[in-house]
């Protein structure tokens, strides 16, 4: 019973926490959509997973001409507490919006134990903060407001691991469970290109030892995106580069700070044709 109900508080914190997050990333957009709502530059609002994240730095594509740039991302794939930033979208709609494929993958059981974990690690890290605090250390919950602000915690990992890792995502791939698409988040995508609003769907490739497992569940998936949310003068899809250089990523997936530099001269020449392309 103590653990039933312990396992459901967390769960009540972890839902908590992620609305909360949804409303803060939802207000972070929106006063960056006003703020540059006058500029003749064309505004563009990247929303992605971790992978996002990492090859993202802050600081990055910040004095690019004739664009403005904010990425918001969350931990894992699906849309999760960012559809709240969708749904903000739908009425603030920006120039261009950039989504990376992960958030178009369904929620599952598996993505619900990550943010588990995730509010689990919080929780007791807000249960320690005041006796933390009143040690003189660092407060473990207190963090900025926003993602754009912080660097992804790359964690090297060993060959090993790093092997065993793509072997259990090959084989989750290849049970099927990437089959499905959040067919809301599609649609919420069609309506916006519909009014003008250009899509742009973003692979972002992992190492080639990464890519080489993933390909025969991934690819007939793509299709089915594809097929769902066609190409079109509003509707874009753009793979990244597959680096070969397996020291370009901390994990064998994230790119760590070199290879986010190699990242950055792909992606920018991307963002000015997307500007010049509009």
């Amino acid at each position: 019973m103590l653990a039933a109900g312990l396992l459901g508080l967390v769960a009540l914190y972890a839902m908590t926490t992620m609305q909360e997050a949804g409303v803060a990333a939802a207000a972070h957009v929106q006063r960056f959509l006003a703020d540059h709502r006058n500029s003749k530059r064309v505004r563009v609002v990247g929303l992605g997973s971790s992978l996002l994240w990492a090859a993202t730095p802050p600081g990055r594509y910040l004095d690019l001409p004739d664009i403005d740039w904010i990425r918001i991302t969350k931990r894992g794939g699906s849309i999760g507490h960012l559809h709240a930033v969708m749904d903000m979208l739908d009425h603030q709609p920006p120039e261009i919006v950039v989504i990376d494929t992960n958030l178009l993958l369904p929620f599952s059981p598996d993505m619900f134990e990550e943010e588990m974990r995730y509010a689990f690690t919080h929780l007791a890290g807000a249960a320690a903060a005041p006796l933390m605090v009143r040690m003189g250390l660092p407060n473990p919950v207190a963090r900025p407001p926003s993602d754009q602000e912080t660097s992804f915690p790359c964690e090297v990992m060993p060959p090993a691991v790093i092997h065993k890792q793509r072997a259990l995502l090959a084989q989750q791939s290849a049970a099927g469970n990437v089959a499905a698409m959040d067919t809301a988040l599609i649609n919420s995508l069609l309506r916006l290109s519909q009014r003008g609003v250009h899509i742009v769907i973003l692979e972002l490739s992992r190492s080639r030892e990464f890519e080489q497992a993933l390909a025969a569940a991934k690819q007939p998936w793509l299709q089915s995106l594809k097929a769902a949310l066609p190409a079109g003068p509003t509707i874009r899809y753009l793979t990244s580069p597959v680096f070969e250089d397996p020291g370009l990523y901390c994990d064998g997936r994230h790119m760590n700070a070199a290879g986010a530099r190699r990242f950055a001269s792909w992606w920018t020449e991307q963002l000015q044709h997307m500007a010049q392309g509009r």
